[in-house]
């Protein structure tokens, strides 16, 4: 048995040695996450997930992985994981909301514990911000090539008129959502790190086309939140120079934007307007107040555990648990929404709602002891040094919460694209909170 059991480490160890020879944990990661704001290639990022975690797993069965398993941020997401299936199993919804932890959760906690356990630091991160934000590039550039310039600057009128296939064909629907992370941590990561001025150059390009793209793409919320991040963040970084800059371009790109098409400013003009944070209608919360008033009724029969995780069952609830038959008399906007919308389509429009209706107030605590973790070490280590790593903490970890606060007011991402995304941000400020602790105690 002995002998056996020597034998089997040796091949481990072997399978240890090929994996890390031929980085197939490294990556099969990069691809994931450069694949994470298309649509499409799912069959590509499921592919490069599936060979990341028989490796991960290869690994951790010869015990050579440090996964932090004391850290108070690994604690509180094993926390939440936990809540996240006891909740689920005692739940109306059982099986699916497994289903929706294996299609979600599951794959946001591989990532946390490949990125902490395979890099050690900001240059060890590289590879994976190159990687993450050449994606979002990249789908910029698909936007460009695929879509007429008249299409860009009509987006709404052109998406209300298109089938579900032909918005997947224009690539851009989503963006502004995604924009929301890629754009502050780009910001972020040019504030932290030296890099050759050709690749920053580069980089505030993009930076520049991603944000017309996002203007075009008329959503206010998600406009809002980046403008305002890179506000505060740029000002936190004492980029005072920058700033002032930066307020004259966007002067100029929008009396340039304004003479080209005017109309198409006219969603953003109600942000000038306090009617539009006092009204239900398209001008204002588009009906959200209606959609919040049925998802805290809902939430009112389960708020400690919730239904179970995952959002896509809302509308499921609504109809099977008799909600519908009450709110056709008393709530015709909350009637209206969820009646209409199927199995999928209707959610909540609010991060803090979305996961009480999901894994309950239990659930709700555990995500925010989770986010106030790292949130904690951002503070105590980015006011330590000026080094790379505590200035991504302080601007780039900073700027991507910003805007996920703000954007989530509106919207519940949490799941899907976002929640891999904000799992991997989460990882990588980990990863520099320990080589920040271990340079300090040297």
């Amino acid at each position: 048995m002995a002998k056996m059991t020597g034998e089997n480490k040796g091949i481990l160890s072997k399978a240890n040695g090929f994996i890390d020879r031929y980085r197939l944990i490294h990556y099969p990661l990069l691809i994931f996450l450069f694949f994470q704001p298309f649509s499409r290639y799912a069959g590509i990022r499921n592919t490069a997930f599936v060979i990341m975690l028989l490796c991960f797993i290869a690994k951790l069965l010869n015990s050579r992985i440090n996964l932090y398993i004391k850290d108070k941020t690994v604690l509180a997401l094993l926390f939440l994981v936990g809540v996240s299936v006891f909740v689920s199993i005692i739940g109306p919804y059982p099986a699916e909301s497994i289903h929706a932890i294996r299609k979600n959760l599951f794959y946001q906690v591989i990532i946390f514990f490949v990125i902490i356990s395979e890099y050690r630091g900001m240059d060890d991160l590289k590879p994976i911000f190159y990687a993450t934000m050449g994606g979002f590039a990249a789908l910029t550039i698909m936007i460009f090539y695929k879509n007429d310039i008249t299409v860009l600057l009509n987006w709404l009128e052109h998406h209300d008129r298109m089938t579900p296939q032909e918005n997947r064909e224009t690539f851009f629907g989503g963006y502004s959502l995604h924009a929301t992370f890629y754009i502050p941590l780009t910001i972020g990561y040019l504030y932290s790190v030296r890099e050759r001025l050709s690749l920053k150059s580069l980089m505030v390009i993009f930076i520049l086309l991603e944000l017309i793209l996002v203007f075009l793409h008329n959503h206010r919320t998600q406009f809002v939140a980046i403008i305002f991040s890179t506000a505060l963040v740029t000002l936190l970084a004492r980029r005072y120079k920058l700033f002032a800059v930066g307020i004259v371009a966007v002067l100029i790109a929008g009396v340039i934007l304004f003479q080209s098409k005017p109309d198409t400013f006219a969603r953003y003009k109600t942000l000038l307007s306090y009617e539009t944070y006092l009204t239900n209608e398209n001008r204002g919360w588009n009906d959200r107040l209606s959609i919040w008033e049925g998802t805290i009724d809902m939430i009112s029969q389960r708020p400690l555990f919730g239904y179970g995780y995952g959002w896509k069952k809302i509308a499921t609830v609504a109809r099977e648990k008799g909600f519908l038959e009450r709110w056709e008399k008393e709530k015709s906007g909350a009637y209206n929404y969820f009646n209409d919308k199927g199995y999928g389509s209707a959610n909540p429009h609010n991060l803090v709602l979305q996961i009480i209706f999901e894994i309950g107030l239990l659930g709700l605590s555990a995500f925010i002891f989770f986010w106030t973790t790292i949130i904690i070490k951002v503070y105590s280590i980015s006011r330590k040094g000026l080094r790379r790593g505590p200035r991504f903490l302080a601007y780039g970890t900073t700027g991507v919460l910003i805007a996920y606060g703000v954007i989530n007011i509106s919207n519940g991402l949490w799941e899907e694209v976002a929640g891999n995304l904000m799992m991997a941000l989460a990882g990588i400020s980990l990863v520099i909170y320990e080589e920040c602790l271990s340079m300090n105690s040297k």
